[in-house]
């Protein structure tokens, strides 16, 4: 079995390492020629290559493995990732379990799995914020509008709205594999920048999924599922590597490398 060359962006130094392996030069000499190259006059498109522009030819290989960079949030007994990462539809049933570890004194087994086929299959009504049609233009109508206008805006309403989003989100993230995962960033400091962006909230970065279930939750247990979830697990960046087309990958990383140590420059 051939081995397949690896493209690999921790940091700058590991692009350039990749890249100098992946083309076959030297690796100061991708450091040179990135240097010198103005990424931003080149679009991101294929008759404008940066690739092309560094190395004057085609890239060398179909297929590289690539290192990718995921953000997530663990529970400790599962820290191992003994099965790897697995897409959502393999890991909602033990993320249904686990979390209800953290709930068992507020809602017995049954009640659990009730609120699950609710939150699955259940009736949600959404709140209307227009009145019916029908409604004749008489002075009591329009009285009766108004009064339904500002029911429509009060916190209750604005609430069951809200938890109605969440339930479709979760319903919709089961029925769509395609958003099931596992995602990745090619880029770490990608990576790390989106966890520290969406982790800047107060206690972290959940889970949407798991953001769904506490929604649905709070609204009919009046519980705080979400702060135990985050006060349990704890926030991981796994590194992992796939087999990709060569060509979209590559033309990523010299972006990422060029500008890298254009802003190293400043």
């Amino acid at each position: 079995m051939v081995r397949l060359l690896r493209l690999d962006c921790s940091n700058p130094a590991t692009t350039r390492a990749s890249l100098a392996m992946i083309f076959g030069v030297d690796p100061e000499e991708v450091e040179r020629q990135c240097r010198g190259l103005d990424v931003a006059s080149h679009p991101e498109d294929p008759s404008r290559s940066v690739i092309a522009s560094l190395f004057g030819g085609p890239v060398p290989a179909d297929e590289l493995e690539v290192v990718y960079f995921h953000p997530t949030r663990v529970f400790p007994s599962r820290r191992s990732f003994s099965e790897g990462l697995l897409p959502l539809g393999s890991l909602v049933d033990v993320l249904w379990a686990d979390l209800y570890d953290l709930v068992g004194e507020e809602c017995d087994p049954a009640a659990w799995a009730e609120f699950r086929t609710w939150v699955e299959r259940g009736d949600v009504p959404y709140p209307v914020s227009e009145p019916p049609n029908e409604l004749a233009r008489t002075d009591d109508a329009l009285d009766a509008l108004e009064q339904f206008r500002r029911a429509a805006g009060d916190v209750a309403t604005q609430r069951a709205r809200a938890l109605y989003r969440r339930v479709m989100d979760y319903r919709e993230r089961m029925r769509s594999p395609d958003r099931w995962g596992p995602g990745g960033f090619l880029i770490r400091a990608v990576a790390l920048g989106e966890a520290a962006e969406v982790m800047s909230r107060e206690q972290g970065h959940p889970l949407p999924i798991v953001e769904d279930i506490a929604a649905a939750f709070a609204a009919r247990f009046h519980g705080d599922l979400l702060t135990a979830y985050l006060r349990v697990t704890r926030r991981y960046l796994v590194k992992f590597c796939d087999v990709r087309p060569a060509g979209s990958a590559l033309e990523v990383a010299a972006r990422y490398l060029c500008l890298a140590w254009k802003i190293h420059e400043r």
